[in-house]
């Protein structure tokens, strides 16, 4: 079970880099940003930002976790803070969250299949198979060996499409002047990292994912897998580095796609229809094969990461808790649950639209009610059972709601977050006392 769920615990710097990063290089970057570029400019970067800046903070929390030698971040909650409570909630709300996160991986596959004509469910279903199988095979170990070959196959295509466009359009120059002709409407921040200066969605961009990053099961397990606490907070450091830097060129492919179809009715083909009809065959190909190991290296760590929740803390450590671990049986149980996971999350992919608004949508219930527990946990010695569960469960009520509200009057995730956060923290505050 350590091997499948946790590599052996053997990532050295290297491989502990790569599978962090590649993890959360994925479809939903390569592809939403294209899409939100497209619609927004520049100022999309942030959701990249954000995710980058988070790993860079959890590199200060990792070498603490780490040495604790847990499995899972219920692990860690329930040896910080007591009781049996807070390990099946967690556990619960993690593979919720997941599910969701990797339907939007399937939505990111079926998008990445349009650029050869492919792009029905059907197809990304099939090409879906790909990550489900080798996941249940070999579990943490497999998704991180590919996940080193694909991060290099995926950045190194992303940064060749933009060199082409780059080329075609006759360098940075003929890029702003050709989507400043073509564009719909006023350029003003399109080119601007700030965008017009609306902090909202700036917000809304990047909270959601740093926050998440925090507390995320998925960036933990890797962390938990390396070979010590050192190299833990070094490849978290590296990884958010790495992510602010290639998340870049999927948002610039995304806005030059004004250069070559101006008047897109549909933002999500932005990125596919640059590749599939401005490229040559050959550099498509390439591109293609990019998108889809960023969206496989997401998918494996989802699926690994939900299963072990299942495996570990709902069956093993939750129902059948008294009972001496039968390795072999835990290790088939855990390779079905990667298949049933894989396949609800097809079914969800199914019934969704828009990659970046899935994510921020099933991020709600990660952030509502585990970053304030963990972090807390981690920096605040003073915190106790009644304060985390309080956090939890007044910081779930308050997005719960706020979800409601806003799709009613606000009609923003960013301000649920707001309020969510500041009531996990006084929550944890006030349940001290």
């Amino acid at each position: 079970m350590t091997d499948f769920i946790l590599a052996g615990r053997r990532l050295g710097l290297g491989l502990g880099t790569f599978t962090i990063a590649a993890t959360y290089f994925g479809g939903g970057y390569v592809l939403g940003l294209g899409e939100a570029a497209y619609q927004n400019g520049l100022v999309v970067w942030w959701f990249g930002i954000g995710g980058g800046l988070g790993l860079i903070l959890t590199g200060f929390l990792a070498g603490k976790v780490r040495a604790m030698n847990i499995y899972t971040i219920p692990d860690f909650l329930e040896r910080r803070y007591g009781g049996r409570l807070f390990r099946p909630l967690i556990a619960i709300i993690t593979i919720i969250t997941y599910t969701g996160i990797l339907a939007s991986q399937i939505l990111a596959t079926k998008a990445a299949l349009s650029i050869v004509g492919l792009g029905t469910m059907k197809a990304a279903a099939v090409a879906s198979l790909v990550f489900i199988v080798y996941a249940a095979v070999g579990g943490l170990w497999a998704a991180t060996i590919t996940d080193f070959i694909q991060l290099i196959v995926a950045s190194g295509g992303i940064i060749a499409a933009f060199t082409a466009v780059l080329w075609r359009l006759g360098g940075w120059g003929g890029f702003v002047s050709a989507i400043q002709l073509n564009i719909n409407k006023s350029t003003h921040g399109f080119f601007n990292v700030m965008g017009t200066g609306d902090w909202s969605y700036i917000i809304w961009l990047a909270a959601p994912i740093l926050l998440t990053t925090l507390a995320g099961a998925d960036t933990y397990q890797r962390l938990l897998a390396t070979k010590d606490a050192k190299t833990a907070q070094r490849s978290c450091w590296l990884a958010g580095i790495i992510i602010i830097i290639i998340t870049a060129f999927p948002t610039l492919i995304g806005m030059s796609a004004h250069a070559f179809f101006p008047g897109l009715n549909d933002a999500s083909a932005a990125l596919p229809n640059v590749v599939g009809h401005v490229f040559s065959p050959v550099l498509a190909g390439i591109v293609m094969a990019a998108i889809l190991a960023a969206i496989m290296s997401t998918a494996d760590s989802l699926l690994t990461v939900g299963t072990a929740n299942i495996v570990y803390d709902i069956m093993y450590k939750t129902l059948h808790r008294e009972e001496e671990l039968d390795e072999k049986k835990m290790l088939t149980i855990s390779r079905v649950a990667v298949v049933i996971m894989g396949l609800i999350a097809v079914i969800v992919a199914a019934l969704s639209s828009g990659i970046i608004d899935l994510i921020n949508f099933v991020a709600i219930l990660n952030t509502g009610g585990i970053v304030v527990p963990v972090v807390g946990g981690i920096l605040w010695k003073r915190a106790n059972l009644k304060a985390g569960l309080s956090a939890f469960f007044f910081r779930d009520h308050s997005s719960g709601n706020g979800l409601i509200w806003s799709n009613i009057r606000w009609n923003s995730y960013g301000n649920i977050r707001y309020i969510s956060i500041t009531c996990g923290v006084y929550r944890c505050y006030s349940g001290n006392y």
